[in-house]
């Protein structure tokens, strides 16, 4: 799916930290840290149109988790600066068990 932007919700009882991992052809994947700290209940948006992302790079959400288990969604997405879909996940758990929830995609 082709999406122009990720956000992410944080529901878990953790800090977390939120990651994109991208990849443009054959490329080695790359990381990109989106802001600081992101405590329960609070809600970010990567802005991946503002970020050195190639168009058509495969995209992919990491919860880097602070003290705990990482967390990588396991379905990627294609980035197109044109789509009109954001990909809004929710990040649910605890430290060492959380998991992430994909919303709807928003048009």
């Amino acid at each position: 799916m082709d999406i122009y932007d990720i956000s992410l919700r944080s529901e878990g009882w953790f800090v977390a930290r939120m990651q994109i991992l991208y990849q443009h052809g054959d490329d080695e994947e790359k990381v990109i840290e989106i802001g600081g700290d992101l405590l329960m209940g609070q809600y970010r948006e990567a802005g991946l149109r503002k970020l050195s992302i190639p168009e058509g790079s495969k995209l992919k959400l990491r919860a880097r988790v602070i003290a705990g288990k990482d967390n990588t969604v396991d379905h990627g997405f294609t980035f197109r600066s044109k789509s009109n879909t954001m990909a809004q996940y929710q990040l649910n758990g605890t430290t060492f068990h959380n998991s992430f929830d994909l919303h709807r995609p928003r048009l």
